[in-house]
């Protein structure tokens, strides 16, 4: 019996160290118990991480400026091409290609009488264009007198010049008039200037006035 009641009377015992409620530092005791950090060390440190932000800033920026001019240059056009036209440049051309005359020969009007494609073996860059010729020998007689050979008015319409306005024409279009070429945008437009002479007076008139309107 002794025995027995030593027994229970250790469980009880041991039972009521787990029923009796534990108390844990809360997060206000915890804070009690952590070192405070001096202000004048948590000035430095907020002046620290200023710093760093501000660092970080600078080098966007900086990144930012430099990277901006190379983004604002222009794609530069093909090898072999000449650049692309300036304002006041008069002789028309393809401004995607740099083609003059969009690439017929402008020795074939003359010496074959019809508009001939010309041909990327046969190449000369003059007046900041490309010139092409459908014959090696067409290219060293353009090159050797391009005022014969290369179209008045700088290739516009001429019927368009007489009326003060540059209107680009259509090279599969032209006329021989006194030893010049002529290309015109219509059969119409053709007919008109090369059966009036006094447009051709007009034309000739208004062409320094038309020509400072240019930007090619």
């Amino acid at each position: 019996m002794r025995g027995g009641a030593r027994h229970h009377a250790n469980a009880r015992q041991f039972s009521n160290q787990f029923d009796t409620p534990q108390e844990y530092p809360t997060r206000e005791d915890r804070a009690e118990l952590l070192p405070a950090v001096p202000p004048a060390k948590e000035s430095v440190m907020k002046a620290v991480k200023w710093q760093r932000w501000i660092s970080i800033a600078v080098g966007v920026l900086a990144l930012a400026i430099a990277v901006q001019p190379v983004l604002a240059q222009p794609a530069a056009l093909p090898d072999g091409l000449p650049d692309l036209p300036a304002i006041g440049e008069e002789m028309q051309r393809d401004i995607r290609s740099g083609l003059a005359l969009r690439g017929y020969d402008p020795v074939a009007y003359q010496a074959e009488a019809r508009a001939v494609s010309g041909r990327p073996d046969y190449e000369l860059v003059y007046e900041g264009a490309v010139w092409r010729f459908s014959t090696a020998s067409n290219r060293e007689a353009f090159r050797d007198s391009p005022d014969i050979y290369e179209p008045a008015f700088a290739g516009f319409d001429p019927l368009a010049v007489a009326d003060g306005r540059a209107v680009e024409s259509d090279p599969r279009r032209f006329a021989i008039i006194d030893s010049r070429l002529f290309l015109f945008r219509s059969e119409e437009n053709k007919r008109r200037f090369t059966q009036e002479a006094s447009l051709r007076q007009l034309a000739q008139s208004n062409w320094q006035l038309v020509s400072r309107q240019i930007a090619r």
